[in-house]
C-alpha cells in the first residue's frame, strides 16, 4: 500500500476528483495552441519511416533536441492520434498522464511530507493554470517526462533504489532535464546502500540509456549526443521566465534563429558560468553543511562510502525527498532561461519545499501564489522584466528558508536501517 492513512486516502480521492473535473472542464471549454506538438509529430514520423540518422529528424522548430526515450515515447503518441491529427484524444492521453503525475505526487507526500503539512494542503497541487495549460493545451513533452520522475521518487521514498535509477534514467531518455536530480540521488545512495550498490544501480541506469539510444549510436554516436544531451544551447531571451531582467540587446530578424534572439549578458560565457559555478557552490554547501551534517559533513560521508563504513541507512523518507526536490530546485532556480513549460519541472514540489521551511503558514502560501502568477504572463504572451524579478526574489526567499529550515537539524528517529539496494 502506498498510501496507508486514512486522512491521506480521503484527500488524494479528494483531488483526484476534483481535477478530473477541471480537466473535463478545460478541456471543454480552452482552445489548443499549436506549439511544439506539431514539430513533435514531424520529427516522429520520420523516425517511424525508417530515418536514424538523429540530426536528421526535424520538425517545422527545427531539428530534434530530445533523447531517445521522446521519440519512443511520442512515436506511440503518434499512432495512438492518427498522426497527431487527432487532438481531442492526444489531450485526453496528457489528461490521463497529468492525473498520474497528480497521483505519484499525492503518495509521495503522503509517505514523505513534512510533519506540519496536513493532507487538505494536497489541493495547491491542483490549483495551477500554468501547469493544466502545458499538459493539456500545449501537449508539452516536459510533463510526461515529469510523470516518469515522481515514479523515480516515489521508488527512492520507499527506498528501491534501483528500481528508481531504472525510472529515473527512462524520464532522462525521455528530457534532459532529469539531469538536474542526479547529485541527490547518488548522495542518497552513496549513504544509505555504499559505493558498491551505488555503482551497481547506476550501472543499471547506464544500461537503459545504452539500450534505447541504440539504434541511432549504432549510426553516429556525435549526431545523437549532440542532439540529445546539448548543453551549450542558450534558448530566446524573449521567452526567458526567470532571467527576463538579465540585459540583451535584440539581433536583427536575419540573424534570429529558433534558440537565439538576441546578444549581451545573457547569452555571455560570463553569465552561464557564473551560473553554473552558483549551481555547484550550493549543491555542495547543502551536501556539506545541511545534508551530511549529522555524518560529518561531505567528505566523511565521502570516505565512508568508500570504505564500506557508513551508516546501512542514514535518511529519513522525508530527508530523501528533501534532498532530490531542493538538488532539483537548486538547477531550475540557476538554470539560464526557463520557460513556460519548464514550470512542471518544479511545481509539484513547491508545497513539499514550502513546508519544509520554518516559515508560517501565510508566508508559505503567499510564496506560492506569488511564484505561479509569476509564471503567467502579466501582459502580451511573455513574461515581464518585473514578473522575471520578482520570481529571482521568491526562489531565493525559498531556497534560504530552506538553508535554516528543521529538517536535518534533528536527529533521525525511527529509521529501517537495513541495506536497500
Amino acid at each position: 500500500m502506498l498510501i496507508k492513512c486514512p486522512g491521506w486516502s480521503t484527500a488524494l480521492a479528494g483531488i483526484m476528483t476534483l481535477d478530473f473535473c477541471l480537466n473535463a472542464v478545460i478541456l471543454r471549454f480552452a482552445r489548443y495552441t499549436a506549439i511544439d506538438w506539431p514539430a513533435y509529430m514531424d520529427q516522429v514520423s520520420l523516425f517511424m519511416e525508417g530515418e536514424r540518422h538523429y540530426s536528421k529528424l526535424v520538425g517545422v522548430t527545427g531539428p530534434l533536441v530530445y533523447p531517445a526515450g521522446f521519440v519512443y515515447m511520442f512515436s506511440g503518441l503518434h499512432a495512438l492520434t492518427d498522426a497527431g491529427e487527432d487532438i481531442m484524444r492526444a489531450q485526453l492521453l496528457f489528461s490521463a498522464m497529468y492525473l498520474g503525475l497528480l497521483g505519484l505526487a499525492a503518495a509521495i507526500y503522503a509517505r514523505a511530507a513534512p510533519s506540519s503539512f496536513e493532507p487538505l494542503w494536497l489541493v495547491l497541487l491542483c490549483l495551477s493554470k500554468r501547469v493544466h495549460s502545458i499538459f493539456l493545451l500545449r501537449l508539452f513533452n516536459d510533463g510526461p517526462a515529469m510523470m516518469l520522475m515522481f515514479g523515480a521518487v516515489l521508488c527512492f521514498a520507499h527506498r528501491r533504489y534501483r528500481w528508481g535509477c531504472v525510472v529515473w534514467s527512462v524520464a532522462l531518455s525521455v528530457k534532459m532535464n532529469m539531469l538536474l536530480w542526479l547529485p541527490g540521488l547518488g548522495l542518497v545512495m552513496w549513504v544509505e546502500s555504499g559505493v558498491l550498490q551505488t555503482l551497481l544501480n547506476l550501472l543499471f541506469a547506464c544500461i537503459v540509456q545504452v539500450a534505447l539510444s541504440g539504434p541511432f549510436v549504432m549510426v553516429s554516436l556525435q549526431e545523437y549526443l549532440n542532439g540529445a544531451f546539448n548543453f551549450n544551447r542558450i534558448f530566446k531571451h524573449k521567452w526567458s521566465v526567470n532571467f527576463k531582467w538579465v540585459p540583451c540587446e535584440p539581433l536583427p530578424l536575419d540573424k534570429v534563429d529558433y534558440l537565439v534572439d538576441c546578444d549581451g549578458c545573457f547569452t555571455s560565457k560570463l553569465f552561464s558560468s557564473t551560473l553554473l559555478l552558483l549551481t555547484l557552490g550550493t549543491l555542495l554547501s547543502f551536501c556539506h553543511f545541511r545534508w551530511c551534517a549529522k555524518q560529518g559533513g561531505l567528505v566523511a560521508v565521502v570516505k565512508a562510502g568508500l570504505t564500506g563504513s557508513n551508516q546501512a541507512c542514514g535518511f529519513t523518507p522525508h530527508q530523501i525527498c528533501t534532498i532530490l526536490f531542493t538538488c532539483n530546485f537548486i538547477g531550475v532556480m540557476f538554470a539560464r532561461s526557463l520557460h513556460f513549460q519548464f514550470y512542471v519541472w518544479y511545481f509539484h514540489s513547491l508545497p513539499f519545499l514550502l513546508w519544509s521551511t520554518a516559515l508560517p503558514t501565510p508566508a508559505r502560501l503567499g510564496l506560492f501564489f506569488v511564484i505561479e502568477c509569476c509564471w503567467n504572463p502579466w501582459e502580451g504572451e511573455s513574461s515581464s522584466v518585473e514578473s522575471s524579478m520578482l520570481l529571482t526574489v521568491c526562489h531565493g526567499i525559498l531556497l534560504v528558508g530552506l538553508w535554516f529550515g528543521p529538517t536535518f537539524r534533528a536527529q533521525p528517529a525511527n529509521i529501517d536501517c537495513k541495506k536497500h539496494e
